[in-house]
């Protein structure tokens, strides 16, 4: 019999997983496939490429499956993670993924080919995300400004604005509050999607997170700045659809998404 031996980061890889999730299965005892550990301290994972058949990927798939889903789910457990941030989202998409066993899951990547009279719907599209987030990141920092300027008023603590949460369903909520009667949404926010504004509002959640999450000693990562405004001119023309009418026609050749309709792609898969 041949045997192998890969890192746990290189089989981790193979299987389409992080390798973080992969070293918590080692932990806990809970790899389907036999590991060792090194001298050095390297995790190395034994294969044996003789004895591969396809009833044993499938368990593999099976059992990778099964454990992705408290893997990914576990980081949104932390104290302090506001529901519906971004580590909570992915662990719901996982938890409610499950491909059937024998079949694999793979993805495409498209690029739209709209025609003239299409081009404009993706664009206010990604326009709409970009201004439902300028208008989270303004919304939720006037109650830091104004709260710095009743402190230099030497106002009491408990007269005092309270903090507007970032979370992204405080910010799903303010936003359906505000996008009736606010002039900047008044007039057109009804041409779009509702999957532009909640793309905006999530990078926003997700931008909120990465500033205090470091800052408070919640997370080990490099500290990063307080979220932005988005210039019109310079940000990237992004948004995501996730819910709705979105399929692929034509063997590629053509992708329906919500509201912008079927548009041409450049080439097939």
């Amino acid at each position: 019999m041949c045997v192998g031996l890969v890192k746990l980061s290189e089989w981790a890889r193979r299987q389409g997983v992080s390798h973080q999730p992969a070293w918590r299965w080692v932990k806990d005892g809970k790899m389907p496939v036999p590991v060792r550990q090194a001298p050095s301290g390297t995790w190395l994972v034994v294969l044996d490429p003789t004895g591969t058949t396809d009833g044993l990927v499938r368990d593999i798939t099976e059992a990778l499956t099964s454990m992705c889903a408290p893997a990914r789910a576990a980081g949104c457990e932390e104290p302090g993670c506001p529901r519906g941030g971004r580590g909570d989202r992915r662990g719901r998409r996982v938890r409610k993924f499950r491909p059937q066993p024998g079949f694999q899951v793979q993805a495409f990547r498209f690029a739209p080919d709209p025609n003239a009279s299409q081009e404009a719907a993706p664009r206010s599209h990604c326009g709409a995300a970009r201004v439902a987030c300028d208008w989270a990141v303004g919304w939720v920092t006037a109650s830091w400004w104004q709260r710095r300027a009743e402190e230099s008023c030497k106002v009491a603590e408990a007269s005092l604005t309270e903090w507007r949460p970032w979370s992204l369903p405080a910010l799903r909520k303010a936003f359906n509050a505000a996008r009736h009667t606010d002039p900047g949404f008044a007039g057109w926010w009804e041409a779009n999607s509702k999957e532009a504004y909640n793309t905006g509002l999530a990078n926003a959640a997700a931008a909120f997170d990465n500033y205090a999450k470091p800052k408070n000693g919640k997370r080990r990562d490099k500290r990063m700045g307080t979220p932005r405004f988005k210039p019109k001119r310079k940000a990237r023309l992004s948004c995501r659809f996730t819910t709705g009418a979105i399929r692929v026609d034509d063997g590629g050749r053509h992708v329906t998404l919500p509201r912008p309709g079927t548009i041409r792609t450049m080439s097939r898969p």
